[in-house]
């Protein structure tokens, strides 16, 4: 009976240890995104579309998943339709973003430097703005 109990329990063990290791946030992988200034390092969902656009100004990257898009700038003068929008800045660990809610769509914008972040949420459930924010809380300068 006591080996009985020692295999269950081995059993629920390693059916934890493999449900725990299967979930979503392992799929997330770090990649870098190369600036003029700096580089950037940015974790990214397993189902995303990047692409990187150069003008005389700067570089954009526009990162796409199923929850909406993230767009990481350096330079251009370019304004984007989360430039308009303003709330009360929040914090996170050593920076400030500001983040709302907008035509039933989250946005939040911030900035490392002279690297500006836009990240905005197809609509406004839990799920997809806590996509996104995991998103635009990876990114660190290099």
């Amino acid at each position: 009976m006591e080996k009985l109990k020692n295999i269950l329990l081995l059993v629920a063990v390693v059916a934890l240890i493999s449900m725990v290791s299967c979930t979503p946030n392992n799929y997330y992988k770090m990649a870098t995104l190369n600036f003029m200034d700096s580089d950037v390092s940015i974790a990214l969902p397993p189902q995303h579309i990047l692409k990187r656009e150069q003008y005389e100004e700067g570089i954009i990257y526009y990162i796409y998943t199923t929850e909406g898009y993230i767009i990481v700038t350096e330079g251009a003068n370019m304004l984007f339709s989360m430039d308009h929008y303003s709330s009360k800045p929040k914090k996170h660990k050593t920076h400030l973003y500001q983040s709302g809610i907008e035509n039933n769509s989250y946005w939040r914008k911030e900035s490392l430097g002279k690297i500006r972040i836009y990240g905005n949420a197809h609509h406004a459930n839990k799920h997809e703005i806590r996509s996104i924010n995991r998103i635009c809380n990876s990114i660190r300068k290099e």
